[in-house]
């Protein structure tokens, strides 16, 4: 935990939208001591359609609300597999990334297909989108990533209005640009967001 806090606080990251972070699945302490270091906007929820990782993100939601650190989005991985004769088959199960959403109080999951060019990617250590970028894994992962930048933006126009309101802020309007955190049940990861502001209040 002291090397991913030094990571983050430490680097000069310049002018940067998003910072990702992949972490391992859990509630362990690097993960804990994480969130309580830095300011998170909220969390993004991977998931399977298996009850294990449904279990594994249970979990972490639990967490995070202990920490104040709230749900932005549901994404389910391997969904599902589109057959060339049209039949779509649920080879992991179905439901697992509705439940989550529905108990976090947010919309259906965007759903990721598992798809041929996946196990393509993988032999080659590509990014399935840079392999096939017109393939639905591709598309999939286009329309989770708008859904988080407009629902980021709406939290920061929010906040900005609070600030407003409230005359915080050194300028009228002026919010520090914090943390996005994304988990998922097999892997997690992490979205964050920084300003010099704010990698100076952390430190």
């Amino acid at each position: 935990s002291r090397v991913v806090t030094q990571l983050l606080c430490a680097t000069e990251w310049g002018d940067l939208d998003y910072l990702l972070l992949d972490t391992p699945p859990g509630t362990g302490d690097a993960l804990i001591t994480l969130c309580q270091t830095a300011s998170l906007d909220g969390a993004v929820v991977v998931t399977t359609p298996s009850r294990l990782a449904y279990v594994d993100v249970a979990k972490g939601l639990e967490m995070f609300r202990s920490l104040n650190v709230p749900p932005l989005m549901v994404v389910e991985n391997m969904a599902y597999f589109d057959c060339a004769d049209g039949q779509r088959h649920f080879l992991f199960g179905k439901g697992s990334g509705d439940r989550v959403a529905a108990e976090a109080g947010l919309p259906p999951p965007q759903k990721v297909p598992l798809t041929e060019a996946s196990s393509r990617a993988n032999a080659l250590s590509m990014p399935v989108y840079l392999l096939e970028p017109e393939g639905p894994e591709a598309k999939a992962y286009e329309v989770a990533a708008d859904v988080l930048h407009s629902t980021a933006s709406d939290r920061r126009e929010r906040a900005m209005e609070l600030r407003a309101e409230t005359g915080e802020g050194e300028a009228a309007g002026e919010v520090e640009k914090s943390p996005i955190l994304v988990i998922k049940g097999e892997r997690s990861l992490r979205l964050r967001v920084f300003s010099e502001k704010s990698a100076e209040e952390i430190e």
